[in-house]
């Protein structure tokens, strides 16, 4: 009977390597020799791997780009955060209070009709509102765009006093309020948040999703919108670990020399230049690590947290269908485009950290249909209780930066969010009088979205949904 070979971790394979390069000649040899055939096939790809480790990057690129990269980028993060200061300390915010309407009872149930959320919401009373963001309270299309990649700390006065005074659930007369639409002046849908939809069993499954998550490689080193400022240190790392360069596609085997690496003159993103085995130039946008990984729908369908997935799925869709509506989408033809957008369903997670991993202000690629956005964010589940604990800290918070909005959500609520409005997390801070935890706090949600037809969707003005039938 043939002898299994004992599998030997990473840890023990790089100690089988240090020992088999140990030494000279024949000491080596004999090294090599007493390892089994399992090992030395752990010792090649050992091998392999640490060769992979280093890349061809040309000589002085990246003390170039960190001699001159440091000061554009806090060039332009100091002008980007003095426009947003100006626009969070303008006269119709500070003095503006909300403008909003509670809706009647029967107002209320022609709502849930159009959402086609009837069955999800059963025999409760339901209650709903709406508020209008007027013009003169928006950011506008020049200094929104002037304002991408901020973060927004709570350590920020300036910032959040303005954020504080404009929660829709701290307002009076909202806060009994279960539907909440936020529109602007002509009647363009920014969110939409529906309290309490998700039920109490189904919620605690976040928990089983976050765990599934954390168990991926889900590092993003590919230029995307919602990552920060780059932090020039966190680059310079990023090249330096395989784990990272392979991360969101950049597989270093496919390069044959990094030859460039530059700051774009906006200081909000970094150009990588390489040539690859085949001699071609090939220019990459290079960011630092963002921790989100867009899974299909379907590679869930047997997952303990499927039941939570299917729920979320069929408000999607209700609300897709009411989406397509109000955006003139002919009746004749809103199957058939709800059909493919629901065929191109993707589930991501958002693990948002204290020190990394954070999240700017930004807008989401065009799609033809509003991101659902859910999670327990910074609750955690109390065994004793059978519910959702107080917040573990402060901040981690979605915000409507465009209006200046909160857009606070618990475990059991959904936000429908336009992502062509200007959104962001606000940063996570230590609650006070709050228990430091080693590696800072973290913040867990999760979104789905649509990939149908992203290309061919296209944003209209700044604000607004746009699409062609």
């Amino acid at each position: 009977m043939q002898k299994k070979h004992k599998s030997i971790d990473v840890k023990t394979t790089n100690k089988i390597v240090a020992k088999a390069r140990s030494g000279n000649g024949k000491q080596q040899h004999n090294n090599k020799k007493a390892a089994t055939k399992k090992e030395q096939h752990y010792i090649s790809k050992a091998e392999k791997r640490a060769g992979d480790r280093s890349l061809n990057i040309k000589k002085g690129v990246l003390a170039s780009f960190k001699k001159f990269a440091f000061n554009v980028i806090k060039e332009a993060r100091t002008t980007a955060h003095d426009i947003l200061t100006s626009y969070l300390r303008s006269p119709a915010l500070l003095n503006g209070e909300l403008s909003f309407k509670i809706h009647s009872a029967e107002e209320t149930t022609v709502l849930v009709e159009e959402l086609n959320l009837q069955a999800m919401v059963g025999d409760r009373q339901m209650i709903s509102a709406t508020i209008t963001v007027p013009d003169d309270e928006r950011i506008g299309a020049e200094k929104g765009e002037e304002v991408m990649k901020l973060t927004i700390s709570q350590k920020d006065n300036d910032v959040m006093t303005t954020l504080n005074k404009r929660n829709p659930r701290r307002i009076d007369g909202l806060k009994d309020a279960n539907i909440i639409i936020i529109k602007d002046k002509v009647g363009e849908v920014m969110a939409i948040i529906l309290k309490e939809i998700i039920p109490l069993d189904l919620s605690k499954q976040f928990n089983l999703f976050r765990d599934f998550y954390e168990g991926k490689n889900t590092l993003y080193t590919r230029g995307c919108r919602a990552a920060t400022y780059p932090v020039v240190d966190d680059i310079m790392r990023c090249l330096k670990s395989m784990e990272s360069r392979n991360a969101g596609g950049f597989q270093q085997s496919n390069i044959k020399q990094l030859y460039d690496l530059r700051v774009t003159r906006t200081g909000r993103n970094v150009m990588l230049y390489y040539k690859n085995k085949k001699g071609k130039k090939i220019k990459w946008a290079f960011t630092s690590n963002l921790d989100r990984k867009p899974f299909p729908r379907g590679d869930f369908v047997e997952s303990p947290f499927n039941p939570l997935l299917e729920f979320l799925e069929k408000i999607f869709g209700n609300i897709g269908r009411f989406w397509l509506k109000r955006h003139g989408c002919k009746e004749n033809k809103i199957g058939r485009e709800m059909q493919g957008a629901m065929s191109k369903l993707r589930v991501t997670g958002g693990l948002i950290g204290q020190y990394k991993n954070k999240l700017g202000i930004h807008t989401d690629p065009s799609s033809m249909l509003p991101t659902l956005v859910c999670g327990p964010t910074v609750y955690s589940w109390n065994d004793e209780t059978k519910d959702w604990s107080q917040r573990v800290c402060d901040g981690g918070r979605l915000v409507l930066v465009d209006g200046s909005i909160y857009l606070e959500y618990l475990p059991q609520d959904v936000i429908i969010l336009n992502g062509n409005v200007l959104h962001t997390i606000t940063e996570l801070t230590q609650k006070k009088g709050g228990e430091l935890v080693k590696g800072g706090y973290t913040r867990f949600s999760v979104q789905l979205y649509s990939a149908f037809n992203r290309g061919k969707n296209k944003h209209g003005r700044y604000g607004t949904f746009s699409c062609k039938w």
